[in-house]
């Protein structure tokens, strides 16, 4: 942290357009277009993506850190669901020992229903400090959609399939919603997903209905970069999710609501950000970006990622002078698919294609890159 103050200080007094605006600062284009290669070739970054700034005057660090649910807020979350009507289950969160094969970890519950309508929420504590909180809410629906799986996230055009509920009434509900029990979040992305069908079936195959799923996180002069990284567990690093707030969205109305690892503000860090031009933060996409994905080419001769989106935002990243707290600090987040052949040209094996996973991530001030699964 003291490096992060010495090089804004520094940059405070060698550049006078700190004061300036987002936009004069990286002064980037609406749109950008390259490509970059592997040094063995089989691995190219193919980049044709718009180029999104949010208007804003400054651009403070904040400090924030996880945070246990109030039963307060447990409250207004459920009422919201449930759409103020009575509902079975407990009224206090309960907090259950160490089980099962690791000891290390202890949870807290609260568990209500009503009608085929369920709301369970769960936190764990990992050697006595918490490591992962979520709320969770499931409406009367015969399908079953999980965005904590990325993979099942993807983009489309026009309706979801099964779904006539259009982009805006859908998040028309989910705003609604999400204001009652967190208003100081706002939207940052809007998708389709997948659902599993539970029982309806076609030509005796499982069918698929889709829906949308909305994402928010809180609202501050940039914000909060859409990613949903799930959270690593090694013996390394505990780093659980970054804070936000899923509604997905059918035909049947609010189907899906998920809270999760909310976060306190423990104050402002720095009051603005210098940050760097976008050419500079290109130059570090160039070099380093085919580095990152060269090692599925031990798998793997023909891969390709297309960025179609790089997006100025807040990500959470550790904070190395506070153990167990975070920053909110500037970043360019690039967003895509990855595609990867057995030979070359052939059929894609694997891959992935996300609009809530960034694929690479540069820190907007000195240009370091950031890994999302470990926070920093």
């Amino acid at each position: 942290m003291k490096r992060l103050f010495a090089f804004l200080l520094v940059m405070l007094l060698l550049c006078p357009s700190a004061l300036a605006d987002v936009y004069s600062q990286v002064n980037a284009p609406e749109h950008y277009r390259d490509e970059y290669k592997s040094n063995t070739g089989k691995t190219v970054i193919h980049v044709d993506a718009e180029v999104i700034v949010p208007n804003a005057d400054s651009v403070p660090i904040y400090g924030l850190m996880p945070r246990y649910f109030t039963l307060e807020e447990m409250d207004r979350m459920c009422d919201a669901c449930f759409g103020g009507a009575a509902y079975d289950g407990d009224q206090e969160i309960v907090k259950s020992g160490p089980g099962g094969l690791d000891n290390r970890y202890t949870h807290r519950t609260l568990e209500r229903r009503r009608e085929n309508m369920d709301f369970f929420m769960s936190e764990s504590e990992c050697d006595g400090k918490l490591y992962d909180a979520a709320a969770r809410f499931w409406g009367q629906t015969d399908v079953d959609y999980s965005p904590d799986v990325t993979t099942t996230i993807f983009q489309s055009d026009g309706l979801p399939k099964g779904c006539t509920v259009t982009a805006s009434e859908a998040q028309r509900q989910a705003d609604a919603l999400v204001a009652v029990f967190a208003p100081g979040f706002a939207l940052t992305g809007q998708a389709i997903i997948r659902g599993d069908e539970s029982t309806a079936s076609v030509n005796g195959k499982s069918s698929k209905k889709e829906a949308w799923i909305l994402l928010y996180t809180r609202s501050l002069p940039l914000p909060v970069t859409c990613d949903l990284t799930p959270m690593t567990d090694d013996t390394y690093a505990q780093v659980g999710p970054s804070e936000r707030i899923t509604v997905i969205v059918n035909d049947d109305g609010i189907v899906q609501v998920e809270y999760g690892q909310p976060h306190e503000m423990t104050g402002i860090l720095w009051e603005d950000s210098v940050l760097l031009p976008f050419d500079q933060i290109m130059q570090v996409a160039a070099s380093v970006m085919p580095l990152k994905y060269a090692p599925w080419e031990h798998w793997y001769v023909d891969n390709r990622v297309e960025v179609a989106g790089i997006r100025l935002g807040y990500a959470r990243v550790m904070r190395p002078d506070a153990p167990g707290q975070f920053m909110l600090t500037p970043v360019w987040d690039f967003y895509g698919s990855v595609q990867l052949r057995k030979q070359k040209g052939g059929k894609v094996i694997a891959g992935w294609d996300s609009p809530f996973e960034s694929l690479f991530t540069i820190n907007a001030i000195d240009g370091t890159v950031i890994d999302r699964n470990y926070g920093y």
